[in-house]
């Protein structure tokens, strides 16, 4: 039997839905088939950025899952469209929320250019993730620039990682603590308004690729501060965790999106072969 999701949404939902429901799929020794729906959100596979995860087979695409895998769902009951963006419920605010991360592993140059920047930064650093852009428009400012500033302020002379995706906000940060702000590359100006990049679809700044560098430098804190209700600082939040690197000092806390989920037991169907699990002999 193989449990099946669609991973929608940006890169840090959709890591999420994947490690909770492969850790959900092996508890009943089962793998997991994942479709990582492609789109504005998140336009890199996971391939990409990541090493094949044991158990799991990744699929791509914009929309519909293959025909094969579709027909098998409808046969056995599924839900061919089914959309995951946030934790298994099982798994949700338990401690394997945060030790399922340990599965994850970037590929070398994703690591190679985290260390860079952590080098930049001279190894003992504070990191913030000030999640901006279409995040505002969704939730609100929960987290205005003044808190991070504080925070920023209060660990000086600390040098400053600034994760972010808005070039606008950087620029900021690099105005306020010239001396402090260390690693992070100039994000180049949006071309056009942020109004019609939202309504394309585009408001984020920064690329997939920069994204999971920017999560893994974060990680390498002495202390981090992320974004109220964004998914990318929660996972900041528990690899720090995971790795054991979380601190008194940190300030974020992992809450829920309060996303739908659906009963595993609807959507784990009898798919095609599709080969033995990964690091498995064919």
């Amino acid at each position: 039997m193989v449990d099946f999701i669609c991973a929608e949404a940006g890169l840090c939902n959709k890591l999420r839905s994947v490690l909770s429901y492969r850790e959900a799929a092996v508890q009943r020794g089962r793998r997991l088939v994942v479709l990582w729906r492609l789109g504005a959100a998140c336009d890199s596979p996971f391939e990409d950025l990541f090493e094949p995860l044991p158990g799991v087979v990744m699929l791509h695409g914009l929309g519909e899952l293959p025909p094969a895998h579709r027909e098998a769902l409808a046969a056995g009951g599924g839900a061919a469209k089914a959309s995951v963006y946030d934790s298994h419920p099982s798994i949700k605010y338990t401690e394997t929320e945060a030790t399922m991360y340990a599965a994850l592993s970037p590929l070398p140059p994703v690591r190679a250019a985290a260390a860079a920047n952590v080098a930049a930064c001279g190894g003992a650093f504070v990191a913030v993730h000030m999640r901006r852009t279409d995040h505002t428009a969704m939730f609100g400012d929960r987290t205005p620039d003044e808190a991070f500033f504080t925070f920023l302020e209060e660990r000086a002379p600390l040098p400053i990682f600034c994760a972010t995706d808005n070039a606008l906000t950087l620029r900021e940060v690099g105005r306020r603590f010239p001396l402090r702000l260390r690693g992070a590359a100039p994000i180049p100006e949006p071309a056009g308004g942020e109004a019609e990049r939202e309504a394309e679809g585009e408001a984020r700044h920064t690329s997939v690729e920069r994204a999971a560098v920017d999560l893994l430098t974060c990680v390498e804190a002495t202390a981090f501060m992320g974004t109220y209700m964004s998914s990318f600082s929660d996972a900041i939040a528990l690899l720090r965790r995971a790795r054991g690197l979380d601190t008194s000092d940190d300030r974020h806390v992992v809450r829920s999106l309060g996303g739908k989920h659906y009963d595993p037991d609807v959507h784990s169907v009898a798919l095609p072969p599709l080969g033995p699990p990964a690091g498995e002999p064919g």
